[in-house]
């Protein structure tokens, strides 16, 4: 008889997405329009887009520089966002218990939502340090994770696409350059 075995990253990204679930920015926005009758993409972006507008977003956080990228109009494509509140445990999937870690997720599911023709990758870098798994299968947990906080927030499905990257593939070899996350605009 042949045993299955689950690959570590696949089993590491089923336990941590239960942990994504206390999101809830993006999902007031969506809660508010059903409440309000709103089903209509196109009328559930323009509430979304007032909710943005009446947010205070963190000083240089990820949505703020997303939402500053959006403004300035013209090309998008390619231009990066980094969290900056964002931090992983050495070796994790899963954001540290931080409720502005949170709150950066959040506010990044916002401007998406006010945007929802801008799709988005999230890129995560990820180096060996205390973990069993690859780099490379650590940044891609790493990042399925935080879009897994997106589409708890509302962030439709096909908005997102996510990439792992390994320590020492676009890095300048620090540990905080090592272990980032950006979010880099496709377009509409």
């Amino acid at each position: 008889m042949k045993k299955s075995i689950i690959p570590v990253w696949i089993f590491l990204i089923i336990i941590t997405l239960p942990a994504c679930q206390d999101s809830d920015a993006g999902q007031e926005a969506e809660e508010t329009a059903t409440e309000e009758g709103i089903t209509d993409p196109a009328a559930q972006a323009e509430a979304a887009r007032d909710q943005l507008e009446n947010a205070s977003l963190l000083e240089n956080g990820v949505a703020e520089q997303v939402k500053a990228i959006i403004e300035q109009g013209g090309q998008v494509y390619g231009k990066t966002a980094s969290f900056e509140y964002l931090s992983f445990e050495s070796g994790a999937s899963v954001v540290n218990k931080d409720e502005t870690a949170q709150r950066e997720i959040d506010e990044l599911a916002m401007v998406l939502n006010a945007n929802p023709r801008m799709n988005v990758e999230i890129v995560a870098h990820a180096d060996h340090s205390g973990s069993m798994a690859s780099p490379e299968s650590l940044a891609k947990m790493r990042a399925m994770f935080l879009k897994s906080g997106l589409l708890d927030n509302g962030v439709e499905p096909q908005m997102v696409s996510t990439q792992g990257i390994a320590a020492g593939q676009g890095g300048n070899g620090s540990n905080k350059e090592n272990n980032r996350v950006v979010v880099r605009l496709l377009g509409e």
